[in-house]
């Protein structure tokens, strides 16, 4: 974060960098969750959209966290019991 563009929370090249996993080679069940829900977000939020490589920090940070909000309230998953309901409504129902 010694960059005065990130730091300034502006378009840095330097910022959006890969990072590893923190698993162990061949031993990817502990976070298999998080990978396949960072796969799904990629593929529906992010490919194919040129407008992603010129975004701030900040405006990435919003344009993930609207997506997060849209995964849990909106979008219906089929393997969260009978018929199709989204994340929040299973999460009820089981609190009830």
């Amino acid at each position: 974060m010694d960059c005065p563009d990130c730091q300034a929370d502006t378009w840095c090249g330097n910022r959006w960098r890969y990072i590893p996993s923190l698993s162990r080679k061949a031993t990817s069940g502990d976070n298999a969750r998080t990978e396949g829900f960072f796969g799904t977000m990629k593929q529906e939020l992010l490919k194919g959209r040129p407008v992603v490589s010129t975004m701030t920090v900040a405006q990435m940070r919003d344009y993930i966290d609207s997506y997060i909000d849209f995964y849990i309230n909106t979008r219906l998953k089929s393997t969260l019991g009978e018929g199709y309901t989204t994340i929040a409504e299973h999460r009820k129902a089981l609190s009830a």
